[in-house]
């Protein structure tokens, strides 16, 4: 975030002039000045249509922006502009708005009635739409702020004398502020103070959540100064959970209502259930701002303002700190908002104030900035520890700087830790265990896994994470769970201090070196849980002792991964092999693991994951273990395995992994007893000669079969005809997705496939196959379908509606499509890819059906960006209207392809459709083509402005790639008023035995234009600059074109064009193309 700027004025003067120049204006200055408050008044006439740059600057040099809204304040765009920059500037910069309302109603200026109803009506007429509703949610914001109304005054001279007053308060506090509390914190200060405006008709409850350290009572504090001189009673109560613990509820409920009653003896009014109703009347009756500092109990929630907050009344506002979040569920506050860690500019800006006592230029400091930013790092944005760190460092050599950083590598900050560890001591000791797993070993894993491991151990782990979570202590997303670096270290700390010195005594392991300890002198014991050692920081060998597992029987996780030495040695060695391993073990993951099998007495059978990729495996182990919870296996990589083990009893079994177990001949026969099975990949078992066990896996959804070259019986249905898939299903009726990649022996497909409905993904690339069944038509679910190399196939049949990709590049024999090949489903769509690039051999009529077919894929794209304009349009005009905080983003190609408002609602608009087929021009009704002449592609156009009902709708891109050209991703940059687009053709293309088209549709940019037409009347400027392999200056494109299309005229006769076509250029013939000068 950019700095602030510096302060030279006290005051900025917002106003009127024709309203209040010669009134309440000149008295407010000249009292001003005798107050010694240094003002900015703007006496100019506001003339032109522009804010000055120097009136901007002053704003952004105000301490306070005083804002005088008068009868006629909202007729001038010069003072509705000031408004707009005052908002920005207190929302970024941390800057106190105060408005004045001076003879209107606060509703008018909120709601924009009367005189500003009227003043909005003209500016509709010669301003942009998007420009009023900027000052509409302007005029918002600011009425909800608290201000002083001059109907509450008998005259103008007790008015004046409030305002002064105000103006004193305001800027005693925020002279008196630190700046180094004010780093990362102006942004969510403006958004909370918006909440706490709002008008309530029940006191109004302000929750901030995160963990210790980062910065919620710092960031209530300064809400607390910058508000309270706007209530009658105010009252911060700091460390509620500590001073609960050492004085007692009762004393702290003396403290409040002494604060807020203004009473000294508040005896009498405290009750054993609460509070006399009296005291609650007199509290109802009070504008009262409360904060309860960390509050770690909704009972403390309950003691201190009553069951639902009932002690207070509507011009109540309570902020409370919390570091468990379920404290604000269970009371239901209005509002509850993260606190986040700092950005990386924030937290170096911190780290310098406090280590260099100012905001040092650290860049210019060579012997501090490395290890400046090594320690930034090591705080990971948590505002507690840059404090910490950087005054511990406040005068120290490079050398002591080194050393503390050397240092907090084995030990953290004690200072640090200590405030970390609340929120651990306050968990109960089920919760504990999970937390400590999590620190010392599933740090990197998702809490899907983390669930089904820790459950199988007993814990009750969705409550647990659940409860982690609330206190702030992990993060968890759909598909990922995180846990931040220091409360990482301080749960490491924990399990350390078991047994600081016999690492061999502690529930977990976790550092490199203290596990290489433990292993070489065999000092592990029943204490040991969990190990997790990665061995890419140890640079010495390490020989296990054949008993270096057996006193450890409690260990549940074991994680090793291995490293090699520069000439190709593993540096784990067994060489007597492994006498035992814990019999309690749930997951034992050893990659590159040299042993041949696992030990004879190892007993699996509370074994639920196996990860032994690219092992010395020659078999798992003999005879039958009773895997009754085994879950997952993955041995891909381990090339000597020759065998699997029984597996009848692996009634759980959800994945299978084994691929490029090269060694590997048959699949046993008790795998049909997997009925649970989801996932098996078989892929590059080069050895695998038969395989007809599918057909019993009725929950199998994915199989993998590519490159298995010598595969000769496989039963995925019924079939008797070795080199063909079978003729009828009876079961595998749940698989999604089959791949049979670089299966040469493969060259049909059974007439019946279309039996498996649930499939979605088929992939057969580089197979012999000749033809598609008829009944492909009828798998209703296909979305892909990839043949690309497919060098035997002749020709496609009718094709499934569902399909979105079909990928058919390099089918040099692919002659015909039949006329329904390409059907269209009414669903929702994103990504359409039709790629028939290399197709040497196709006919003229299917040419031109692939062309027409991409005119019309690329019309329903349109037109489903034009929905979703439209939309998005209606939606934020509402929401302007009921919500001033209402705001929506919209991101380009290379960002989210979204738009999203507060509400969380997003707008799908990104529709992408790409199609690649022989030719050698961009196709004739293109309006901008381009021929390369040794020079960048490049393409410059002009989108002139249009009727606001004719919105544009994309640009269709197009390439022309030569024979024998590079091969690369093929890309385009675009340029839109100074704003930077990217597009891609993906998957890239293949050196072309032919001249090549690829054509897509863009239509991301969509809103960005729409919005740019509307606030300019001028037309606007787009360039273009197409690439191949990243390179811009290459003669592997040959042509390029670019075509925009908006909604008024975006086909005539099947044919995209626009309003500047002839209606006779409707050809999409590709060989007439191929003939145009």
């Amino acid at each position: 975030m950019a700095s602030s700027p510096s302060i030279t004025y006290d005051v900025f003067l917002s106003f009127r002039g024709t309203d209040t120049r010669r009134g309440i204006l000149s008295h407010l200055v000249k009292a001003f000045n005798q107050k010694q408050i240094e003002t900015y008044v703007d006496y100019m006439l506001r003339e032109g249509t522009e804010i000055s740059h120097s009136l901007l600057t002053a704003i952004e040099q105000s301490q306070i922006s005083l804002i005088i809204f008068s009868q006629d304040y909202a007729s001038s765009r010069w003072c509705l502009d000031e408004l707009v920059t005052i908002m920005k500037c207190r929302k970024q910069n941390g800057q106190i708005a105060i408005p004045v309302f001076y003879e209107v109603d606060p509703s008018w200026v909120r709601h924009q009635k009367g005189s500003y109803q009227d003043a909005f009506a003209n500016h509709e007429k010669t301003s942009s739409q998007d420009k009023v509703q900027i000052w509409r949610q302007a005029l918002n914001q600011a009425a909800n702020l608290s201000g002083l109304h001059s109907s509450n005054f008998g005259n103008d001279a007790e008015f004046i004398e409030e305002i002064v007053k105000r103006v004193l308060q305001r800027l005693n506090q925020a002279y008196q502020c630190d700046p180094k509390e004010f780093v990362g914190i102006h942004e969510p200060i403006a958004e909370l103070e918006s909440v706490l405006c709002r008008e309530s008709k029940a006191v109004l409850v302000v929750g901030l959540w995160g963990m210790g350290g980062i910065g919620k009572t710092t960031l209530a504090s300064n809400i607390f100064n910058r508000l309270q001189y706007e209530f009658q009673g105010v009252c911060f109560l700091e460390n509620v959970r500590e001073r609960v613990q050492r004085y007692g509820m009762t004393h702290l409920k003396k403290e409040l209502l002494s604060k807020l009653l203004e009473e000294k003896d508040v005896v009498p009014f405290i009750m054993p259930d609460g509070i006399t109703n009296f005291a609650k009347r007199r509290l109802s009756r009070k504008a009262i701002l409360l904060v309860l500092d960390d509050v770690n109990d909704p009972d403390q929630l309950e003691d201190l303002c009553g069951r639902g907050f009932e002690w207070f009344g509507p011009t109540t506002r309570i902020i409370v700190t919390t570091r468990d979040k379920h404290v604000l569920l269970v009371k239901q506050v209005d509002h509850i908002h993260e606190v986040k860690p700092l950005n990386d500019d924030e937290s170096l800006k911190l780290f310098n104030l406090n280590a260099f006592k100012q905001n040092y230029d650290i860049e210019r400091d060579q012997d501090h900035a490395e290890l400046a930013m090594k320690l930034v790092t090591y705080a990971n944005g948590i505002p507690l520890a840059l404090k910490v760190l950087g005054s511990s460092l406040y005068g120290r050599s490079k050398e002591e700087w080194e050393s503390q950083l050397s240092k907090l590598e084995k030990i953290p900050h004690v200072k640090i830790q200590n405030i970390l560890r609340v929120s651990y001591n306050d968990l109960d000791r089920h919760d504990q265990n999970i937390f400590l797993y999590i620190a010392c070993f599933f740090e990197t894993d998702n809490a899907e896994q983390i669930k089904c491991l820790l459950d199988s151990c007993g814990y009750s782990t969705a409550i647990g994470l659940r409860n982690l979570h609330d206190k702030a202590l992990i993060s968890i997303a759909p598909k990922s769970m995180a846990m931040h670096d220091l409360i990482r270290d301080m749960g490491r700390e924990v399990v350390r201090e078991e047994s600081p010195s016999n690492p061999g005594n502690r529930s977990r392991l976790w550092d490199p070196v203290d596990i290489y300890e433990v292993l070489k002198y065999n000092r592990g014991t029943e204490t040991v849980e969990s190990i997790t050692f990665d061995m890419k920081n140890i640079d010495m060998y390490l020989s296990l002792h054949p008993r270096a597992f057996a006193r450890m029987y409690k260990l549940k996780f074991l994680r090793i991964s291995c490293s090699w030495t520069r000439h190709g040695e593993c540096l784990l060695r067994v060489p007597q092999g492994i006498e035992s391993l814990s019999d309690e073990l749930r997951l034992l993951e050893w990659n590159a693991c040299p042993l041949k099998s696992l030990p004879s007495s190892f007993c699996a059978e509370n074994l639920v994951k196996l990860m032994m990729m690219d092992s010395g495996l020659e078999k798992l182990w003999d005879g039958v273990q009773n895997i009754v919870n085994l879950k997952e296996v993955y041995l891909q990589g381990s090339r000597k395995l020759m065998e699997l083990p029984d597996l009848s009893r692996a009634l759980k079994l959800q994945v299978l992994n084994i691929s490029e177990c090269v060694s590997l001949r048959q699949v046993p026969s008790s795998i049909a007893s997997c009925h649970n099975l989801l996932e098996l990949n078989l892929s590059r078992c080069y050895e695998l000669g038969s395989f007809h066990h599918c057909i019993y896996l009725e929950s199998l959804k994915i199989l993998f079969l590519d490159s298995c070259i010598n595969l000769r019986e496989f039963s995925l249905l019924l079939s008797t005809d070795s080199d063909t898939l079978p003729a009828k299903a009876t079961a595998a009726m749940a698989l999604e997705n089959i791949s049979l990649v670089d299966c040469c022996n493969l060259s049909l497909l059974p007439h019946n496939i279309g039996m498996l409905s649930s499939l979605k993904y088929l992939s057969l690339c580089r197979s012999y196959i000749t033809c598609l069944p008829e009944s492909i038509k009828h798998l209703s679910l296909l979305k892909s379908l990839n043949l690309r190399g497919c060098q035997m196939l002749q020709s496609l049949p009718e094709l499934p509606s569902s399909i979105t990709e079909l990928d058919v590049i390099d089918c040099t024999s692919l002659e015909t499509t039949t006329p329904s090949t390409f059907a269209y489903s009414d669903e929702q769509i994103e990504t359409e890819i039709f790629a028939f690039a290399n197709c040497i051999k196709l006919d003229h009529l299917t040419k031109k059906g692939i062309m027409e077919d991409a005119c019309m894929r690329i019309k329903r794209a349109a037109n489903t960006c034009l929905a979703a304009i439209k939309e998005n349009e209606d939606d934020d005009r509402r929401a302007l209207l009921v919500n001033p905080h209402y705001h929506y983003k919209v991101q380009g190609c290379l960002r989210e392809n979204e738009i999203e408002n507060e509400d969380g609602r997003e707008y799908q608009y990104h529709h992408r459709v790409q199609f690649c087929l022989p030719g050698k021009q961009v196709p004739s009704w293109f309006t901008h083509r381009s021929r390369n002449k040794e020079t960048m592609m490049t393409i410059e156009l002009v989108l002139p402005h249009r009727a606001s009902n004719d919105r544009f709708l994309g640009f269709i891109l197009c390439v022309v790639v030569p024979k024998k050209g590079s091969s690369g991703i093929l890309g385009c940059k675009y340029c839109i008023e100074s704003v930077e687009y990217s597009s891609w053709w993906n998957p890239s293309p293949r050196v072309g035995v032919i001249d090549n088209v690829f054509l897509w549709y863009v239509g991301e940019c969509c809103i960005d234009i729409v919005r740019e037409m509307k606030e300019n009347v001028c037309k606007l400027k787009v360039s273009f600059q197409f690439s191949i392999g990243g390179k811009i200056w290459t003669r592997d494109i040959s042509q390029c074109g670019v075509h925009p299309i908006y909604a008024s005229n975006v086909f005539k006769q099947g044919v995209v064009v626009t309003h500047m076509d002839d209606d006779n250029k409707n050809e999409c013939d590709i060989e007439e193309q191929e003939q145009l000068p």
